[in-house]
């Protein structure tokens, strides 16, 4: 399911054209599904009933429910082809939503199969679904959807803990390979940036958008208990 190996690179894809002529950009947000398509069938209706229209459908994790409470409990190749599955309808439901289906950007989270991070084999890519619902994938990618506007994104998790005790694993990178994946990003981010792009020699002025599955440090999906509101609060406003 996904078309490359390896380390991520930055893309020069643009989607800025339709939101050229256009003020501010709308995007819904729909995070954690978990298969939930009712739910997504629901929101389309109801943005229908009332004449919402959205310029791009942001997903940031958590598709489908593959379990992955840690690294023994994973499901097996038989299994996982099923999550697969499950993940493709997810995706084929919020890309009714968007204009179109390259306006459906999303990334994996921790509980979304590991086919969908770069990390996959070559030749994963299902041929029965719109591959630019696909290439919606930011993990490890940037994308331009306005002029000066950059998104990129970054799935799975890091470590929670509760009380001090592991709730759950980091996934995919184990935690002695996610600072070098870390830099490796700030970099895709950088170039992102400075070219603006496929466009070398533009203006390096352009704003950054970062998707991601896990929230910042101190949140709830990091420190499930234990963080109190008020420092939240406090981080949130620095």
């Amino acid at each position: 399911m996904s078309s490359g190996g390896g380390t991520p690179k930055a893309t020069g894809q643009s989607l800025s054209s339709a939101a050229t002529a256009k003020d501010r950009i709308v995007a819904l947000i729909v995070s954690d599904p978990h298969d939930d398509i009712e739910g997504i069938n629901l929101v389309r209706e109801k943005m229908s009933q009332d004449g919402i229209h959205v310029d791009f459908v942001l997903c940031p994790g958590d598709i489908t429910t593959m379990p992955n409470k840690d690294y023994t409990k994973r499901p097996g190749d038989e299994e996982l082809g099923v999550f697969e599955k499950k993940t493709l309808k997810v995706l084929k439901a919020l890309a009714e939503i968007a204009p179109d289906p390259s306006r459906l950007l999303w990334i994996p989270g921790n509980h979304d199969p590991l086919t969908l991070f770069q990390e996959a084999k070559a030749g994963t890519q299902p041929t029965n679904i719109n591959p630019e619902i696909l290439n919606g994938n930011l993990h490890g990618k940037v994308v331009e959807i306005a002029p000066q506007l950059m998104i990129g994104g970054w799935g799975g998790c890091v470590e929670a803990l509760e009380d001090g005790k592991q709730v759950w694993v980091p996934y995919p990178y184990p935690e002695a390979q996610l600072k070098d994946r870390i830099k490796a990003l700030e970099s895709i981010l950088e170039k992102g940036l400075k070219t603006n792009g496929d466009n070398p020699g533009s203006s390096s002025s352009s704003s950054l958008l970062l998707m991601t599955h896990s929230g910042p440090d101190l949140s709830s999906t990091v420190k499930v208990t234990g963080c109190g509101k008020l420092l939240l609060l406090l981080l949130l406003l620095l």
